[in-house]
């Protein structure tokens, strides 16, 4: 008489193994379902110098002079952020607010 074959032919620390790999490639690849968000972002060079909705403006106006348009500003404790749609425009902001706010501020 044949014995009959299990269709489980392999110790199941094999099977756990495969999917602890797979599991970690879709963990490592789960960033590239995010599209990039370029920004900038700008503190202040020592800790007495704020970040606050007064400065925010003065940005948005220096951006507004210089024809670069912005997704948004977020202003949080200690630091604003400033979202562009392109990185070109971002590389460009970047120039032109390291130059305009000087070395009190880095970006």
């Amino acid at each position: 008489m044949a014995t009959p074959y299990t269709l489980n032919q392999y110790p199941w620390w094999k099977y756990l193994l495969i999917g602890l790999v797979i599991l970690w490639g879709l963990i490592f690849a789960l960033p590239n379902l995010f599209g990039e968000d370029p920004a900038v972002q700008i503190s202040g060079a020592r800790a007495n110098i704020a970040i606050d909705p007064a400065f925010q403006d003065r940005v948005a106006a220096l951006l507004d002079t210089e024809k670069l348009p912005h997704k948004r500003l977020e202003l949080e404790a200690d630091r604003l952020l400033v979202r562009f749609t392109d990185p070109e425009e971002q590389l460009k902001a970047a120039d032109i607010l390291k130059n305009r706010l000087g070395r009190d501020y880095i970006v």
